[in-house]
């Protein structure tokens, strides 16, 4: 059985996969885009997590 996605499961999606293809094109000078009032980033409580096994968590907004 096929599941289908909620409208906004598919943007959190769309959110997600364009914020790892910024992160993995700038690196950590990407980061202070996701705290950018106003921005895509920065909006309801959709938040952006920064996982690494190297680092700390950051979270954004």
């Amino acid at each position: 059985m096929k599941r289908t996605q909620s409208k906004e499961a598919k943007q959190i999606v769309a959110l997600v996969e364009k914020a790892a293809a910024l992160t993995e094109g700038k690196g950590k000078a990407a980061f202070p885009e996701f705290k950018e009032k106003g921005s895509e980033w920065f909006r309801g409580e959709t938040y952006i997590f920064v996982l690494s096994k190297i680092e700390a968590v950051s979270s954004f907004p």
